[in-house]
């Protein structure tokens, strides 16, 4: 089910409460990935985006260059809100995890296939500290499918066709982390039909008070 076109905006005030939430997520991601990754790693304040989903995947593929390779994970949810996320690796102004995948990978299993799993263990940990800590403070049950590849290293501008993604608008989250000052991202793409979008408003003026 598609987002009709006339949802509003959230407003600046809605915005930076949607950042406090996904900063406590972003918390127990890094949490989640210094257990899985066995080191220590830090990750910066998201930023949060209410985009025309076309438009920023145009922006994607131009960041990522149409002919370059980029791989993703998508996971969709359901329950009290609803929608897919894609967690898109590639190569932009910062490293990609892909890229940190492959330097764990260094002291561990080497296949395609133990790669691609550390890839849905990761995209699994972004996606469900940013959505799950989203509805969880807003107090919204929301459950998972499981993840799964929806490209690997993939061609951006095949991968991110417009026509392939129903959604006419995405939350999107910018995800940084550091590893021994090394710097890798992500770009975290969470697209809501307009009933989630007005739960997650109408969640947040609660807690701002202005319901």
């Amino acid at each position: 089910m598609s987002a009709r076109a006339d949802v509003q905006p959230f407003s600046a005030d809605q915005l930076d409460a949607l950042r406090e939430l996904a900063n406590v997520g972003v918390g127990r991601a890094a949490d989640a990935f210094a257990d899985l990754l066995n080191i220590p790693v830090v990750l910066t304040v998201p930023d949060v985006r209410l985009v025309e989903a076309g438009a920023f995947v145009r922006q994607i593929i131009r960041e990522a260059g149409p002919e370059n390779e980029v791989t993703a994970v998508r996971q969709s949810f359901t329950d009290d809100i609803e929608g897919e996320a894609i967690v898109v690796y590639y190569l932009g102004d910062h490293a990609s995890l892909e890229t940190l995948v492959e330097w764990v990978a260094e002291n561990g299993p080497g296949s395609v296939e133990a790669k691609q799993e550390l890839l849905l263990e990761m995209g699994n940990i972004i996606v469900g500290a940013s959505i799950g800590g989203f509805a969880e403070q807003l107090g919204l049950e929301v459950s998972y499918t499981p993840p799964s590849i929806m490209a690997y290293r993939s061609r951006s501008g095949s991968v991110l066709e417009r026509s392939a993604l129903p959604w006419t608008y995405a939350l999107v989250t910018k995800v940084l982390l550091y590893v021994q000052d090394k710097e890798f991202g992500c770009y975290l793409l969470a697209f809501f039909p307009e009933q989630t979008i007005n739960k997650l408003r109408s969640g947040i003026d609660a807690l701002l008070g202005t319901a």
